[in-house]
């Protein structure tokens, strides 16, 4: 089975980064939410997404999962 992390520990383009995790137990949701900054990375990254290219990583970028 692969596994994924979310800190991205595996992309080698993210120089700099923030991550924090935390766990919510809640009437609508429980499990980890997870937030993770791309304070410097070497490359922007697109993805190509209906026929249209969405920049999903940059310098100052945050994703939240």
């Amino acid at each position: 089975m692969e596994r994924k992390y979310a800190a991205r520990s595996s992309w080698k383009r993210i120089v700099k980064r923030d991550y924090r995790e935390l766990y919510l137990e809640t009437d609508g949701f429980t499990g980890h939410v997870t937030r993770l900054e791309m304070i410097r990375v070497t490359d922007p990254l697109f993805v190509h997404y209906s026929e249209q290219a969405l920049q999903i990583a940059d310098d100052d970028y945050v994703w939240l999962q």
